[in-house]
């Protein structure tokens, strides 16, 4: 398969410092906005901290939210099982350039669709690592429950998050209650990491100019967790 084959356009980004490390890749999933700027922005820094290669697909192909009214419609209007289809084509892809660790990060929706894939994957090519910023999917999508028997796991969320059943506290405390009762018992169990993060909002990674230094420091605690598992698990 060539990259003209896959059902959607990626964005690759390489380390601008260091050596790239070779047999490993990122997918690295789009908040509702779409392949924007920030999402771009986030990715060249993922690969810059991990040393690995980035790959950004486009899964509303060519589309973007300028405003929250058109984010809200593209991701409501995204069929977010044919995306999970067409995210693991991508994942063979990968694998198939010869990169046999793959970790999948993603922001929001995005979030929510990397527990997914990584639970879509685990009866056939599990992902190296898994990490969710503030999204969850809903269970009639798919059951992640058991995504950490085979794959490390790691969320970073806001204690001041609103989102009802996607990203704020309660869902959270029943997504890392369900996700570490799940693995009792397996041989295979793999670390789970969930963090909370006090007086942040959602999307509280993104950048913002008027930002208090406790976000900063917030922000910079998240990236550091982010790279270290990362190059624990990838690297």
């Amino acid at each position: 398969m060539t990259t003209q084959e896959l059902p959607f356009e990626i964005l690759r980004f390489f380390p601008t410092t260091g050596e790239e490390k070779k047999g490993s890749a990122i997918i690295v999933l789009q908040e509702w906005w779409g392949i924007n700027d920030q999402i771009k922005k986030h990715t060249q820094f993922i690969s810059d901290k991990t040393q690995i290669i980035c790959v950004a697909p486009d899964l509303y192909k060519g589309k973007i939210g300028l405003n929250e009214e058109e984010a809200s419609h593209l991701m409501n209007n995204l069929n977010w099982k044919e995306s999970l289809k067409e995210l693991e084509k991508l994942a063979n892809f990968l694998r198939n350039e010869g990169r046999e660790k793959i970790g999948v990060i993603g922001f929001c929706m995005g979030g929510a669709i990397s527990l997914a894939l990584g639970a879509k994957l685990l009866p056939t090519n599990p992902l190296s690592a898994v990490i969710t910023c503030y999204g969850i999917p809903q269970k009639s999508l798919i059951d992640i429950s058991k995504l950490a028997t085979k794959t490390p796991v790691q969320g970073h969320f806001a204690n001041n998050d609103i989102y009802k059943g996607f990203s704020d506290p309660p869902t959270v405390d029943t997504f890392e209650h369900e996700i570490k009762e799940s693995v009792k018992g397996y041989d295979t169990a793999h670390e789970i990491q969930i963090y909370r993060y006090e007086n942040q909002g959602h999307a509280f990674l993104n950048d913002d100019k008027l930002a208090l230094q406790e976000r900063k420091e917030a922000q910079d605690l998240a990236w550091k967790r982010i790279s270290e598992f990362f190059k624990k698990y990838l690297g």
